[in-house]
């Protein structure tokens, strides 16, 4: 099975993730949609607040439909 690699950049002051971020899920997004990969890893920096990149990351990935098994 396939795996895409996803490298968060950065997040808002508000602990949402950066339009950046965003363009890069959404490149995994599509990469599982064409079933071209099968599993989705994040990887990030640890983050100033109390709100984690990952988390934000994941949970961004799974509102748009995958399953959190793959992620």
């Amino acid at each position: 099975m396939r795996t895409a690699l996803v490298f968060g950049y950065g997040k808002k002051k508000n602990g949402d993730i950066d339009e950046q971020t965003q363009n890069r899920c959404e490149k995994a997004l599509k990469l599982y949609g064409e079933g071209k990969v099968g599993k989705i890893y994040i990887t990030v920096a640890v983050g100033r607040n109390s709100r984690s990149m990952a988390d934000e990351m994941a949970a961004f990935l799974a509102s748009q439909g995958i399953p959190r098994k793959n992620i």
